[in-house]
């Protein structure tokens, strides 16, 4: 007798909503199918020779998109793989989900290091910003080129960087 299956959105379930035992495993079974799937698109994309996006798109009449390779490539894989309809959109969303993961970290260590910095140019304890005054953020300013002048031979001493790897 096969199982008893929850009826699944086409996103991630979260898991307070998996409440059921069926719910539960045709979300593992659905992941299972699906996250090989996501791996494949995020690496179909990052193979691909002429990678447009944004601005750069630039096709001319009647050329072919460099997309194409990956959407017949993604089709391909999503065929042999016994894909539903449904779990397409997770797919797009399990790829977008690990990037938005990626970028989401890399955001914050960035945001770390320029806290870091502005706590080391105003002299501030640890993430105090509140303290910042008008006239000590003026004083900075006034400033940029003495500081300047003093900071940019220490960053650019490729021993000191060679120290901290």
């Amino acid at each position: 007798m096969a199982k008893p299956k929850g009826k699944l959105p086409d996103r991630a379930v979260v898991r307070e909503e998996l409440n059921t035992p069926a719910l539960h495993d045709a979300s593992h079974e659905r992941d299972l199918r699906c996250i090989p799937v996501a791996h494949r698109l995020i690496e179909l994309i990052a193979s691909m020779e002429n990678f447009q996006v944004g601005s750069h798109i630039k096709e001319k009449e009647g050329e072919v998109s460099p997309y194409v390779a990956v959407i017949r490539a993604m089709l391909s894989i999503m065929i042999k793989n016994d894909i539903k309809v449904a779990d397409a959109t997770y797919i797009f969303g399990l790829a977008r989900q690990a990037i938005q993961a990626v970028e989401v970290g890399i955001d914050e260590t960035l945001n770390q290091n320029m806290n870091r910095v502005s706590e080391l140019v105003y002299d501030l304890p640890l993430n105090d910003f509140n303290e910042v005054t008008i006239k000590k953020l003026n004083d900075v300013v006034q400033r940029r080129d003495k500081l300047a002048e003093t900071w940019k031979p220490i960053l650019l001493d490729e021993s000191l960087s060679k120290e901290i790897e």
